[in-house]
């Protein structure tokens, strides 16, 4: 089995469009940063630890906030498994001896991409996009798109908008084909 990304721009055409783009992307970030602020401050106050599973039930008290309405729940979990992930990450290299480096509070400038970890709230309808509550997107296609998607990024870099989708490979023929490419280069 092989994971292969594709990195696609997306046309935003109104201005509409770049709001709402931008107003999730901050929304993760400030979910993250939430996050983070929760779990230190659950620990230094009461030596207690907050799982991941306890912050996604916290989102559905997080519900009624205005700022969170029209967003779809599967963007407002990828950053808090984000978070858990460095924080995973932190431990591990903790008890390795290495040198650790717990994870930061994002600024905006720091803070680059939000995404879907499963296939709720958007699909790939041709050569568009369609994000639940956020809107469609043509996509520049320069290569047929095969495999069972697997998640999807979305990430800013200057003014251009890219769609990260991760597809997984599984028969012999695409894997071939992957190692023919890494190899010529």
């Amino acid at each position: 089995m092989v994971m292969l990304t594709h990195k696609l721009r997306m046309t935003v055409r109104t201005k509409r469009q770049r709001e709402a783009l931008s107003r999730a992307l901050e929304v993760s970030r400030l979910l993250y940063n939430a996050g983070l602020e929760e779990r230190c401050g659950a620990w230094t106050k009461a030596r207690l630890r907050i799982a991941l599973h306890d912050q996604y039930k916290s989102l559905t008290h997080l519900s009624g906030d205005p700022s969170l309405h029209g967003l779809p729940v599967a963007l407002l979990r990828r950053p808090l498994k984000r978070l858990d992930l460095a924080l995973q990450g932190f431990f591990r290299r903790v008890r390795r001896g290495q040198l650790p480096g717990f994870p930061r509070f994002r600024s905006a400038s720091r803070w680059r991409s939000f995404g879907y970890s499963d296939r709720c709230g958007w699909k790939l309808v041709g050569r568009r996009l369609d994000l639940s509550r956020i809107g469609r997107f043509p996509l520049h296609l320069h290569r047929p798109l095969e495999g069972d998607v697997r998640s999807l990024a979305i990430r800013r870099e200057g003014r251009k908008w890219f769609a990260l989708i991760t597809f997984e490979l599984a028969n012999a023929r695409a894997m071939r084909d992957l190692k023919v490419a890494l190899i010529s280069g």
